[in-house]
């Protein structure tokens, strides 16, 4: 049986976007009412919007250091007799963590018996010092022992004033006229019994005395020799006190220089030596921290330069980031750091710029920049060595509101969210604010914390392309239309 031809209806492009056009037209004009789209709640996720911070930054790797660390090796060569720390041990600055048995090292054995020649070299240098000030206090003493030696000679020695001869001789005269006083009172009341007249003898005795006195004053006045005993032992104390004055002058004379600078610089600076010498027997802590490694042990034969302990200063931790130099001019000291660990999952640490070197250096052929981050707190998790992932912030907005990334949408010229309420899925329109890789700010007149924001919103158009009402679903898509939009339900309905 022959087949019929099949017609073939041909309708030009114009016509059909004129009647497309008249279709959009007529639905807008006259809205179908059409059954909301429906999602299984387990192909939702969700999330609260929250009130928090956005930031943006440069993204860096690097390694966690100590404040300052150090290798320390032995200088001698002997047998290990003591180790004083374990491993994890904090210790302070000069503390000793290890010593050689002295016995052991001929070094040690050498400087211990020349230190000892050494000080005594010092000692006799010194003491020259101590016999200058000696010196200076005995001829201090002699010249004050002449001078005294003097006084006593001089006024030995000394003769009698023509003053003193004259007043002498003016007090006899006093003397005669009071004797003859005395004489004439006497004579006077001589007839009187004896009795009566004992007191006129008595004052004409004493004035005779007196004036016998002075007389013989006045003639030693005036014939004045010293007394040989008394000069000749005044002279010999003198000669005594002046032999003792040279000899005080000579021994400082002989002292008054002192030690020779020179000599005694050479002798110190020999002691010194030594003394270095000897403190190599111990290793100890150039500065407070922890013993990282231990490796050493009593009885150990060491050399000069066998390694026995690590130790670090944690009392600061950086990270030493390396920043490529294309975007080293948005790092400025004092910039706050976010900073992970893979050793330590789950905690976020922070810190600061610390150090950004004046020239880079180059690596692999690119350029880049060693930047120190300054941990803004230390923990026992933290140690050295570990490798840090770190984000450099350059913007930061605070207390705004903050949902994730992926749940912002793009619907023609808008920015969309979709909140989940009452079982309903319905768009939001959102202004977009910071973002970051992860977080993005987002505001509107009527969203607020706690609101729950779908974050897959790939979902949701599955949803729609699976609605019973596909024109319509087409149109809602294609014309980006959001809730409140008319003649359709702009929400998804929400079942188990």
């Amino acid at each position: 049986m022959q087949k019929m031809p099949r017609s073939v209806w041909w309708i030009p492009p114009v016509i059909l976007v004129a009647g497309a056009v008249g279709a959009i037209s007529y639905y807008r004009a006259n809205p179908m009412p059409a059954p909301a789209p429906t999602i299984r709640l387990a192909t939702v996720t969700t999330t609260q919007v929250t009130t928090g911070s956005v930031s943006t930054g440069i993204t860096a790797t690097g390694t966690l250091r100590a404040n300052r660390s150090a290798s320390l090796a032995w200088s001698l060569a002997g047998q290990v007799a003591m180790v004083m720390v374990n491993q994890g041990d904090r210790v302070p600055a000069g503390q000793v963590l290890a010593s050689i048995d002295p016995a052991s090292s001929p070094v040690l054995l050498s400087a211990q018996a020349s230190l000892k020649a050494a000080q005594q070299n010092l000692a006799n240098l010194e003491n020259v010092a101590a016999a200058q000030a000696n010196a200076q206090m005995a001829l201090l003493k002699a010249q004050t022992a002449v001078t005294s030696a003097q006084t006593a000679l001089d006024n030995l020695t000394a003769m009698p004033t023509q003053e003193q001869i004259d007043g002498a001789t003016a007090q006899v005269l006093v003397d005669e006229q009071a004797v003859n006083r005395a004489q004439a009172a006497y004579d006077t009341n001589a007839w009187r019994p004896e009795n009566q007249r004992a007191p006129f003898l008595t004052i004409l005795q004493t004035a005779i005395a007196r004036e016998n006195a002075d007389k013989a004053a006045l003639d030693a006045l005036k014939n004045y020799k010293p007394d040989p005993v008394a000069l000749a032992q005044d002279q010999a104390n003198l000669a005594a006190a002046q032999a003792q004055l040279a000899a005080a002058q000579s021994n400082f004379d002989a002292a008054k220089n002192g030690p020779d600078p020179v000599k005694v610089a050479a002798a110190q600076a020999t002691i010194n030596s030594i003394q270095s010498t000897l403190a190599q027997q111990n290793i100890t802590a150039p500065f407070a921290g922890v013993i990282s490694v231990v490796k050493v042990k009593p009885g150990d034969r060491v050399v000069s330069g066998t390694a026995a302990f690590q130790m670090d200063d944690t009392s600061a931790l950086y990270v030493d980031l390396q920043v490529p130099a294309v975007v080293i001019k948005k790092v400025a000291l004092g910039q706050t750091v976010a900073l992970t660990f893979a050793a330590i999952p789950a905690v976020s640490y922070t810190g600061t710029v610390a150090e950004i070197p004046p020239a880079g250096t180059l690596s692999g052929g690119a350029s880049g920049f060693k930047v120190a981050v300054a941990l803004a707190k230390v923990d026992a998790a933290l140690k050295p060595g570990l490798p840090a992932s770190a984000r450099l912030i350059t913007q930061q907005v605070n207390n705004i509101l903050v949902v994730p990334s992926a749940a912002v949408a793009t619907v023609g010229a808008q920015k969309v969210i979709y909140i989940l309420a009452n079982n309903l899925i319905s768009p939001e329109s959102v202004t977009v604010g910071l973002a970051s890789d992860t977080q993005v700010e987002v505001s509107s007149p009527t969203l607020k914390a706690g609101d729950i924001v779908v974050t897959n919103p790939a979902a949701l158009a599955l949803a729609a392309t699976s609605s019973n009402n596909p024109f319509f679903t087409s149109l809602f898509t294609a014309l980006g239309m959001t809730k409140g939009s008319s003649g359709a339900s702009s929400s998804i309905q929400v079942v188990n």
